[in-house]
């Protein structure tokens, strides 16, 4: 089958204007201002269909040079996000987030998310072995790949953090194994295929941060028959919770007048917004937490996936949420889990707020999930929620929910 050439189309997000006699390209939303050739307007013109490079540098190039100095303008634009892929869903923001070394800090000091991958690294890494570390951020998963031995490390990152990284490979005596690239996961294809993909991309539920399906893709592309995949697994877990002091804080004080002021409308937003920021206390669980979906990196392509939940209530309280969180099949025995009652991370565990409702102990709890990417923004997701007590085969009280998660 032939594959489709590739095409490209301007951003919407994007403006250009003349600032102290130079052309800038100015983002929506950001103070960045990135200076670009004059030629850029007629090349982001040319672009306001998405349309093929080298069509466009035919159009524009009279000679073998100007068609090559074109199509590096069209090369340059797409890598500042000035163009992207109409196939795709990009959130250069996001990616921005990620250039500098404050975000990368508070990964770092995570000392239950960098041990685990140690351990796992150190555990299935061979000397000799070839590795892709897949988001590499600062490069530290690709430098314990290489101080496990391995000859070759690609370390991959959308992100502008190569300088950082190259600077961090030096220090640590190990440049002249690991190579930095900035790429999309999608669009990179090693030599050869390799021993091992190291990755820890992933966000709130695992499933922020939108790599679930690129990685699979990576590795089946990738990956040697019988290579190491860190992590083998992500798992998604779901708990019922009573935490009405949160709720209170979240939701609550929006059903009192602020300073004699109705608020109350505020109140719906907040319903559907999901919350990450703190570690969710065990003793606010009302059952159990269960299995809600098994990803398996190797196999799965799926990124939606639905569950159905049924929970026996262990004590009384007022249902008022659910409590999310994450675990890492790591292989080789390890595994990384931003459980309730494990050490915290810098996770937290996933608050999603519903409806209050009374529960007695021996009640069912009924809750059906579905998980998305967010339509629009590839580094959010929404969740489907429809939960309530069971009484006589139907929820009463039944609740449902659209919940936005980034």
């Amino acid at each position: 089958m032939t594959r489709a050439a590739r095409t490209l189309v301007r951003s919407g997000d994007v403006l250009l204007h003349w600032i102290d006699g130079q052309l800038s390209l100015v983002r929506l939303g950001s103070a960045q201002r990135i200076p670009v050739p004059t030629g850029a307007i007629h090349v982001l013109d040319a672009f306001s269909q998405a349309r093929e490079p080298a069509e466009v540098a035919a159009r524009f190039g009279r000679s073998d040079s100007e068609r090559e100095a074109i199509a590096q303008t069209i090369a340059d634009l797409e890598r500042i996000g000035a163009l992207r892929d109409p196939e795709r869903r990009y959130d250069e923001l996001y990616f921005d987030a990620f250039s500098g070394l404050v975000i990368h800090e508070t990964m770092l000091r995570d000392s239950p998310r960098l041990d685990a991958y140690a351990r796992a690294i150190a555990a299935q890494v061979r000397p000799g072995d070839t590795v892709i570390d897949a988001g590499t951020g600062t490069g530290v998963l690709a430098m314990l790949a290489a101080k496990a031995g391995a000859s070759k490390v690609y370390a991959l990152d959308r992100a502008r953090v190569g300088e950082i990284a190259r600077e961090l490979f030096v220090r640590n005596g190990v440049a002249d194994r690991v190579e930095f690239v900035q790429t999309d996961l999608d669009d990179f294809n090693p030599p050869e295929r390799v021993s091992a993909i190291v990755s820890e991309t992933f966000g709130h539920i695992g499933h922020v941060e939108g790599t679930v399906g690129a990685l699979g893709r990576l590795a089946r592309r990738a990956l040697v028959e019988g290579g190491a995949m860190i992590p083998t697994a992500l798992e998604v877990h779901c708990a019922p919770l009573s935490a009405p002091e949160v709720y209170r804080a979240r939701v609550g004080v929006f059903a009192e007048p602020l300073h004699g002021l109705d608020f109350s409308m505020v109140r719906r937003t907040v319903m559907s917004s999901a919350r990450s920021e703190e570690c969710i206390a065990a003793e606010t669980v009302l059952a159990a937490a269960q299995l809600a979906n098994r990803h398996e990196f190797l196999t799965d392509d799926a990124e939606v996936w639905e569950r159905q939940l049924l929970f026996g209530v262990e004590r009384q309280g007022r249902f008022d949420g659910l409590g999310l969180y994450f675990d890492l099949d790591l292989g080789a025995g390890v595994r990384l889990s931003t459980a309730f009652d494990q050490p915290a991370t810098h996770w937290h565990q996933t608050w999603v707020p519903v409806e209050p409702m009374d529960v007695e102990q021996g009640d069912s709890i009924g809750v059906r999930i579905r998980l998305s990417p967010a339509a629009r923004e590839l580094r959010k997701i929404d969740l489907d929620v429809h939960c309530g007590v069971l009484r006589a085969d139907r929820l009463d009280p039944e609740y449902r929910s659209r919940v936005f998660v980034r």
